[in-house]
């Protein structure tokens, strides 16, 4: 059996009904992650570093390239202007001064939505290398169509040298 409702029912109901129907869009922040330097790393002062971030973000995963990525160092802004990539990667290369460091990378979104990564590492002294002509000796008389053959020894501390190259003046 079928049953009409009056139209003026149906315009009371809908009358009943809130116009003002609070729609809410969660807005969720981005993910970031410090890839490398990884937590805890040991690097040498003075030598530049490759620092590399990925950012994701749900709402803007189509376009990442609107989201802005901050490098921090100790709290001082390094490598402005850098962009993150299509993929979400985002590096930044910069040296260290020894001691303690705090690497951060802070992301926001167009919505103002931020997230952030930290890591800690230990800057280490860098030490110059050493280098020490053993031939030839100071003093000897070599006349100009001698052939003069140089020998040295050479050193680094923090590097285990594989192939090394010299340069005569």
């Amino acid at each position: 059996m079928r049953t009409e409702v009056p139209f003026a029912i149906s315009l009371l109901v809908l009358a009943g009904c809130p116009t003002d129907v609070n729609v809410k869009r969660f807005l969720v922040p981005p993910e970031v992650a410090i890839e490398t330097p990884v937590e805890g790393a040991s690097i040498y002062e003075a030598v530049p570093v490759l620092m590399r971030g990925r950012v994701t973000d749900e709402a803007y995963q189509s376009s990442l390239s609107t989201i802005t990525a901050t490098w921090a160092v100790n709290g001082a802004r390094v490598c402005a202007g850098t962009v993150v990539d299509v993929n979400g990667i985002i590096e930044c290369e910069t040296v260290f001064e020894k001691g303690a460091a705090t690497v951060s990378l802070v992301a926001v979104n167009p919505d103002g939505q931020t997230a952030s990564a930290v890591v800690e590492l230990v800057i280490t002294e860098n030490t110059a290398p050493t280098a020490e002509i053993v031939s030839p000796v100071a003093g000897t008389e070599y006349f100009a169509e001698d052939l003069i053959v140089f020998e040295g020894f050479v050193g680094d501390g923090e590097t285990q040298l594989d192939h090394t190259t010299g340069e005569c003046r």
